[in-house]
């Protein structure tokens, strides 16, 4: 798990501008149950792999998830639950929307 001096700080978000390491104290500072770092890590990666192969088009949530999904049961054999993943997913989306990446 992050170091207790390592929390998710607000004032470090750039609008615009994601940042890898505020998205997975975002996600460890509003996760309610237990994932470890190298499951956030793989799903965060997952997702920035869909994020950015995807840019300049549409993109809706859903297809971000089954993507990650899909992702970590084929390629990297994480079998976290799928809601587990799907919780992850949708705290990174969160923190997107707190910095004005996604709608």
């Amino acid at each position: 798990m992050i170091a207790a001096t390592q929390i998710y700080n607000p004032a470090l978000n750039v609008p615009g501008r994601p940042d890898y390491w505020q998205t997975i104290r975002y996600i460890y500072h509003h996760l309610d149950f237990h994932i470890s770092e190298d499951e956030a890590y793989v799903i965060t990666n997952l997702f920035i792999e869909k994020w950015d192969e995807s840019k300049g088009q549409l993109i809706y949530e859903d297809e971000i998830k089954t993507h990650v999904f899909n992702e970590c049961r084929s390629r990297v054999y994480l079998f976290l639950a799928e809601d587990k993943i799907y919780k992850v997913v949708d705290l990174i989306l969160a923190y997107l929307r707190s910095i004005g990446q996604f709608l």
